[in-house]
């Protein structure tokens, strides 16, 4: 009944210029799964925050937000799509370029090309490296093979006590096979340093089972800390 009942019906984060009133970016979150990241946020307080599929990017803005609201002038966002930052449209709504917010220029890097391309994730993981905290969305092809790929390139940089938020498993319902929840069961049959955390999944969420934190350091992963107090 939720999703049938239009649960974004105002579906957009900050204003993408200073226009006046400003124009929304989109960020097509589910506003539960939205409220619980942004508790991630500031709970964890990372200083990395890897995000694929940036679509018009209402996402990054709203976590960079969360950034300058927990650690003012600190943290980075780096968002990752095969396409830039629509300027047109993004469901139905009038956009300009997300681009063009402060907050953006101030906290979010975009990488264009897909998230498994070597080229970017040779500089993802160079920014992890160097990252104490680091916490991870993805949220673009969300067909099996893809999740569970994606999940084996960027879960591993979550550092421990942070999590790897696979988003949209509901899609899995739509199928009887494919979709991400056999891409994270096969991820967690393999890498027993990640448990999905149920207790993080708010009253209503999109992403089921998708809340993987990570418990330990796996054998032969470098890991720099736990998330800060």
């Amino acid at each position: 009944m939720y999703d049938k009942a239009k649960p974004l019906p105002l579906p957009n984060w900050l204003g993408s210029s200073h226009s006046h009133p400003p124009l929304p970016a989109p960020r097509d979150q589910n506003p539960f799964d939205m409220y619980a990241i942004m508790d991630l946020i500031h709970t964890l307080e990372p200083d990395l925050i890897i995000e694929t599929g940036t679509a018009n990017g209402g996402s990054a803005l709203m976590w960079a937000s969360m950034l300058q609201l927990t650690r003012p002038g600190s943290g980075r966002v780096i968002t990752i799509d095969v396409n830039e930052p629509v300027k047109e449209s993004w469901a139905g709504v009038s956009t300009k370029d997300p681009t063009q917010n402060p907050m953006w220029k101030q906290y979010v890097t975009f990488l264009k090309g897909s998230s498994l391309d070597p080229r970017v994730l040779s500089m993802v993981r160079e920014a992890a490296a160097a990252a104490k905290v680091v916490l991870v969305l993805l949220d673009s092809d969300h067909t099996e093979h893809h999740v569970q790929l994606e999940a084996q390139a960027y879960c591993p940089l979550v550092t421990v006590g942070s999590y790897c938020i696979i988003e949209d498993t509901k899609l899995s319902r739509f199928s009887a096979v494919g979709g991400p929840i056999p891409g994270i069961q096969r991820f967690l049959e393999r890498h027993l340093d990640f448990i999905a955390d149920r207790d993080r999944e708010p009253f209503y969420t999109q992403h089921v089972g998708g809340y993987l934190r990570r418990t330990q350091v796996s054998n032969g992963t470098q890991n720099k800390g736990a998330a800060r107090n």
